[in-house]
């Protein structure tokens, strides 16, 4: 009997503490890719997601990676860029653990109803835009980062005061702009499939006034904040093509408008390739902390070896380099 009555004690311990150790991972949010609501009053009118990996404890200082969303088609239907953001956030998941980051991703939507307005890319229509849920989405960011951060703060873990960035094709590009937009936010960014064309930091180039997102030019202008472009050039990018890759955008009326795209043809030409190199050029004229990889035999894609090189880059510059 006594055997007996100490196995059925040790086994009520240990499902004791499974259930309890479950609950308590629970509560502190780890291991699960979660909602938050829009909170106008809190300055984000788009809700977003987030995950805090197994390999975040208390006794860190953590960052967050941002993530931003990226449907690749504009849509009526919230749920689409719900769901899209919830999937980006689960397929994201194996890279925060591996950083050991906080992941957000945010739910912006890209409305069919204003097919210039590309959310997902943060261009010259969308900073503009300072009506209804889809205003200065740029600044809605950094609202919810500053949300996410006080969550965090009550789970007792301690976040850095600046964010990490990660995108490709139309995410990479809002990523990059962003950095223009608020250098003095990011430690490192990474910037995938950018069209041959990152936002170039200068206000002008061979006597032609650089708009955005061209250039600097007119951020104060549209924004009323002044470019540091010693901040802007200061923040480590990394900034990748694939060396087969023809997903150009130029032509695209959602992308660019006329007098950007005839601009762009003006002072950086046709080819995007050829825009590439020369984006290059502009970025080590002026002296920029950005790292520009070309992958050859890759297309618009993320393959292995730039998911390594992503992680490598991250880490490197979470560790002070």
């Amino acid at each position: 009997m006594k055997k007996h009555l100490r196995k059925g004690v040790i086994l009520a311990v240990l499902i004791f503490i499974g259930v309890g150790g479950f609950v308590l991972w629970n509560l502190f949010g780890k291991g699960e890719v979660t909602f938050v609501k829009a909170n106008s009053g809190e300055g984000f009118a788009c809700g977003y997601y987030y995950y805090i990996p197994q390999s975040v404890h208390k006794a860190q200082t953590v960052y967050i990676l941002v993530e931003p969303n990226n449907t690749g088609f504009p849509s009526e239907e919230e749920t689409v860029f719900k769901n899209d953001a919830k999937n980006t956030a689960m397929s994201m998941k194996s890279m925060a653990e591996e950083l050991g980051c906080i992941l957000l991703v945010p739910t912006f939507a890209r409305p069919q109803s204003d097919e210039l307005m590309y959310t997902h890319a943060l261009d010259r229509d969308t900073l503009q835009n300072n009506t209804g849920t889809l205003a200065r989405v740029d600044l809605q960011l950094i609202k919810m980062v500053e949300n996410l951060r006080n969550l965090c703060a009550k789970k007792g873990l301690t976040v850095e005061p600046k964010i990490l960035m990660d995108g490709f094709s139309a995410s990479g590009t809002f990523v990059n702009r962003f950095v223009a937009l608020h250098p003095a936010m990011v430690k490192a960014a990474v910037a995938g499939g950018v069209n041959g064309m990152p936002i170039l930091p200068l206000e002008s180039l061979d006597g032609e006034k650089l708009i955005y997102p061209v250039g600097t030019a007119d951020i104060e202008a549209i924004t009323g904040t002044a470019v540091d472009l010693a901040q802007v050039v200061a923040v480590p990018q990394m900034i990748y093509m694939g060396a087969l890759d023809d997903n150009d955008t130029l032509p695209y009326d959602d992308a660019f408008s006329q007098q950007e795209r005839d601009l762009i043809l003006r002072v950086l030409g046709q080819d995007m390739q050829l825009r590439w190199q020369t984006a290059q050029q502009i970025y080590k004229a002026q002296g920029a902390n950005a790292t520009f990889t070309t992958y050859a035999g890759t297309g618009h894609e993320v393959t292995d070896e730039i998911k390594t090189d992503k992680i490598r880059f991250l880490k490197d510059h979470m560790d002070g380099k």
